[in-house]
């Protein structure tokens, strides 16, 4: 295949993907994959969410015999204690060993009419030891 060609190819893929941006679609923002070690231990990710933007947040490869779960909250003073009282938002807990969580969030405008929030996203084994990967998806 010439360098011509390829770059057409490209050109026409970014073309069709601005096309289906344009009507909507689940546009990947980030990823990773981590290890829970046995219930309780945890993994706490730090984001910055647009208020009004929808975000999707899916747990996956989670192992038959685990049951790993999310939780999501506002984290105006970067502490790092479980849970505020009033503040969390909303999570994932599917009850069943071995299956995907996933749950989709539009933050709200806060009190302080603020275009950008900061949020806590935990990560956490309910029972049992293994891999998983975290994808985090905006509507666009």
């Amino acid at each position: 295949m010439t360098r011509r060609l390829v770059w057409l190819l490209v050109l026409v893929g970014l073309l069709a993907g601005f096309a289906v941006s344009a009507a909507g679609r689940w546009i990947q923002v980030y990823s990773d994959s981590d290890y829970l070690n046995g219930t309780d231990d945890y993994w706490d990710y730090r984001m910055t969410l647009v208020t009004g933007a929808s975000y999707r947040f899916i747990l996956t490869g989670i192992p038959w015999y685990a049951d790993f779960d999310m939780r999501i909250w506002r984290d105006f003073d970067h502490d790092s204690r479980y849970d505020y009282p009033g503040e969390r938002i909303t999570g994932s807990n599917s009850g069943y060993a071995g299956e995907d969580e996933s749950f989709d969030f539009t933050p709200q405008a806060s009190a302080s009419s603020q275009s950008s929030t900061p949020y806590k996203l935990r990560v956490y084994s309910f029972s049992g030891s293994g891999w998983y990967t975290l994808y985090v998806y905006k509507w666009a």
